[in-house]
């Protein structure tokens, strides 16, 4: 329902029925199989053999989805030997091609993680350092011990999804990382440090810390420190360098049915958890250095610090330095209930939700090899769809079939704009109703079948008005972690929905309400006292 569902969706799927899912490609597609390195072949299918079908359950998912478009990378070893491209990267017709750059969302943070893995192996950061031993004004009052940058880098810190609510439309200043981790500074935490609590708040500290040990804006060390060392040449740390790059427009899916281009806020004091860009080559070139660990980057030690397990998210589930740690459960018997996870290869992954793009990279360091995805479009109401394409790329990378994934979206998320729609007709019914009502005079001896009427044609209104306004200023506010503002701009359909219902709400209602004590104050007066004061001035 919202961009606020950002974070990490772990989506450990199982699949419940073995229910193949393929077709061959009817469009043009753009595909390429280059020569993997000497002696990186796993023992699992060859590259080959598995192009072909992932190849044409993308382009058949692209269409069955309704995406614009969508580009794979397929990784052995140090190498990005396949990618594949489909459907179109802006609303003219351009290709989306490997190279098209997209906003990156939650993937930007396995790139962070690289950075503060490179500081803390110079010995510029602690990770068992309290957070405010580098920024001293950062102090916020937590029910434990302080922060520390471990605890930033593997969501521990205590911060959680309400800390980004507000966020996402925050962009202005010279300085919107350090405006944006100010804002947390002097923050209430509810959750003790050592509590798995997923955020971007976290990683948006953790970019100011590389900027303040650095010595270097947060964008200028990635760029020079990462990016260029691992060869991410389509990969940017802001829009305006990736639009020059052919940056790919992001679509946001209307009422659930129609697909169209979305210029969504990706604002810079986000950067370091979400608002980076890139390609699926980019994306591919990432995954080869963790299956190869390349020194230029990292020493062995900084490698391991990102693979390492930390925090504790589910049974099985993991998280390290920008990376989720789990079994690969997409291998396991469908049939099965409780499957052998000792047995099943260790995924590394993260995917990145934005309300106008999708991506995820994963790799298999057993398999020694890896997958990354970019999807220049995002479905909020059904981004469990989406997943489901992260977890069939990795069983058809290891000779498996794609399976039905159920679509797990809560039914406020998924037919959000259909209970608008319905709470904006009651409210325009509830309008009708009121102005005829109050064109009719109450009527009575006593004046009390006025107060009965004025009951029944004040109080369903007021009801409905009321939960209009607890709804979306309270409720689902708190439900998804947003704003009303956030949840209006970054929801568009809902947006033009909410927006008619709670105006009526909130002007018509209480206006309406002072009309109908109005009236029903003027029909107060009995017949009796009318006929005596009509005697006395006829007197």
């Amino acid at each position: 329902m919202t961009a606020v569902l950002v974070g990490v969706m772990v989506g450990c799927v199982l699949p419940a029925a073995e229910t193949t899912v393929s077709a061959a490609a009817t469009e043009p597609t753009r595909s390429v199989l280059v020569e993997a390195s000497a002696g990186s072949a796993p023992p699992w299918p060859a590259v080959d053999q598995v192009t072909g079908p992932v190849a044409a359950y993308l382009d058949a998912e692209t269409r069955r989805l309704g995406l614009p478009g969508a580009a794979v990378s397929v990784i052995v070893g140090g190498d990005v030997v396949w990618t594949h491209a489909t459907g179109t990267a802006d609303p003219a017709g351009e290709p989306m091609t490997a190279d098209t750059p997209v906003l990156l969302a939650s993937t930007s943070k396995a790139i962070t993680a690289i950075a503060v893995a490179q500081l803390v192996q110079d010995g510029r950061l602690d990770l068992t350092e309290p957070v405010s031993e580098y920024l001293r004004w950062f102090t916020p009052t937590t029910p434990g011990p302080p922060m520390t940058v471990g605890d930033l880098l593997h969501h521990t810190a205590g911060l959680d999804l309400g800390h980004d609510a507000g966020t996402h439309l925050a962009d202005g200043g010279p300085h919107p990382l350090q405006d944006r981790v100010r804002d947390l500074a002097e923050d209430d935490i509810a959750v003790a440090p050592g509590e798995y609590s997923y955020s971007n708040a976290s990683y948006d500290v953790l970019g100011l810390l590389v900027a303040e040990t650095s010595g270097r804006p947060f964008g200028a060390y990635v760029a020079e420190h990462v990016l260029a060392p691992l060869g991410m040449d389509h990969a940017y740390t802001s829009a305006e360098t990736a639009r020059a790059d052919g940056l790919a427009e992001g679509y946001y899916r209307w009422f659930g049915r129609w697909w169209r281009a979305a210029d969504m806020p990706a604002p810079g004091g986000s950067r370091p958890s979400a608002t980076m860009y890139g390609s699926a080559s980019d994306l591919g070139r990432l995954v080869a250095a963790h299956l190869t660990r390349p020194a230029n980057v990292l020493p062995p030690a900084g490698w391991d610090l990102l693979t390492a397990p930390e925090a504790l998210i589910a049974p099985d589930v993991f998280y390290a330095g920008g990376l989720v740690v789990r079994p690969q459960w997409e291998l396991a018997d469908p049939s099965g209930t409780s499957p052998d996870t000792s047995a099943l290869p260790t995924v590394y992954e993260h995917n990145g939700s934005w309300p106008n793009s999708h991506t995820f990279l994963a790799f298999v360091p057993e398999q020694d090899r890896g997958v990354a995805l970019v999807v220049n479009g995002n479905d909020q109401a059904r981004e469990s769809a989406l997943v489901g394409l992260d977890h069939n790329l990795l069983r058809l990378l290891a000779g498996h079939d794609a399976v039905h994934v159920p679509v797990t979206d809560e039914p406020l998320q998924r037919y959000g704009w259909a209970i608008a729609a319905v709470f904006l007709g009651l409210e325009l019914v509830s309008l009708g109703w009121s102005v005829r009502r109050l064109r009719a005079r109450p009527a009575g001896p006593s004046g009390v079948r006025s107060r009965t009427s004025l009951l029944r044609t004040a109080l369903p209104p007021l009801v409905l008005d009321a939960v209009v306004v607890w709804l979306v200023l309270a409720y689902i506010p708190a439900r998804f972690f947003t704003t009303p503002a956030e949840l209006i701009r970054l929801n568009p359909d809902l947006g033009v929905l909410i927006v008619p219902g709670l105006a009526l709400a909130l002007v018509w209602g209480p206006l309406r309400t002072v009309l109908l004590l109005r009236i029903h104050g003027a029909g107060q007066v009995s017949p009796p006292q009318a006929r005596e004061e009509g005697a006395v001035t006829a007197a």
